[in-house]
């Protein structure tokens, strides 16, 4: 399969699923599909993060090697696909490493912080946020703050869930 040539003929499920066995454990497979990640063309970047959000979903530590590029690529992202499945990756990930603790703090952040970015955004990037309070817990009291004030003011479920989820969390990990 050429993974390129696939996504730009297709844009479905099935084809993501069919790409993700393609895959499998197969790291120049999964280097094909991240170059399309990467891409500056808006549909096959778009096309290609949704396999990557299921990739990290399926097996997380296989995209580490991309991790500090994927948080460099939120920068400029193409589409909103990049950062709603760079966040989701990240979610999926057993621990943040050490050395982009930082990028991704930051990253995290200006995300919660964005009212009018996208609810499936923020709400990856407040689980990604309670796992680098596991290494900074000295970020847990303003992480439960911003989680506070979206119990008492944000109307969207999936934003309350998230941070009923989150404070529950900080509060065993104490």
């Amino acid at each position: 399969m050429n993974i390129k040539e696939a996504l730009e003929a297709e844009h479905s499920k099935t084809l993501t699923l069919k790409i993700l066995d393609y895959i499998g454990h197969d790291l120049t497979r999964l280097d094909e599909l991240m170059a399309c990640f990467f891409s500056e063309q808006y549909r096959l970047c778009q096309r290609a993060a949704w396999a990557v959000g299921y990739i990290s979903e399926r097996n997380p530590t296989l995209i580490e090697p991309y991790l500090e590029r994927m948080l460099l690529n939120l920068q400029n992202p193409t589409h909103d696909a990049i950062v709603r499945n760079t966040m989701r990756a990240f979610r999926e990930l057993p621990e943040i490493p050490d050395d982009i603790l930082g990028l991704t703090a930051d990253a995290c952040f200006r995300y919660v912080q964005t009212p009018s970015v996208a609810i499936a955004i923020r709400a990856f990037s407040m689980h990604v946020l309670e796992k680098v309070c596991r290494k900074v817990p000295e970020l847990k009291e303003e992480i439960a703050l911003i989680c506070e004030d979206w119990l008492q003011n944000e109307e969207a479920p999936g934003i309350r869930a998230t941070a009923k989820d989150v404070l529950k969390k900080l509060r065993q990990n104490k």
